[in-house]
């Protein structure tokens, strides 16, 4: 069995809304998704995580993302970091919006320092 696992996406062609491909990918640590969300439309549900952190990245288009409150804009190349416990909603803008996102759960894990062995 490789050590790794490959996916490939026509970003110019993907669907719209969301696109998983933690199973895809064999992802056991982290999910990973692309959305696509035509002009003026987007999620409609807020939500919110106890334990999973989200990181947002713009590959196309421009978006808002609504915050806690806040309505932030977005455009390509943006990276957002959402904390689990803060409410978020997607947006498309005037343009469709590709999102790439990952969902990372938080847990503890062992941080000892790896013994680097001398020169």
């Amino acid at each position: 069995m490789p050590g790794f696992t490959k996916k490939h996406l026509d970003l110019k062609n993907i669907p719209n809304w969301l696109t998983f491909l933690k199973e895809d990918l064999s992802l056991k640590a982290l999910g990973l998704s692309v959305a696509r969300l035509p002009a003026g439309k987007g999620y409609t549900i807020m939500h919110q995580h106890k334990e999973q952190e989200e990181v947002y990245m713009v590959l196309s288009g421009r978006g808002i993302i609504h915050i806690d409150g806040e309505d932030i804009s977005l455009q390509e190349g943006d990276f957002i970091n959402v904390v689990p416990e803060s409410k978020r909603a997607l947006k498309g803008q005037i343009t469709r919006i590709l999102f790439l996102f990952v969902q990372v759960q938080l847990v503890l894990v062992n941080t000892r320092r790896a013994q680097i062995p001398e020169r």
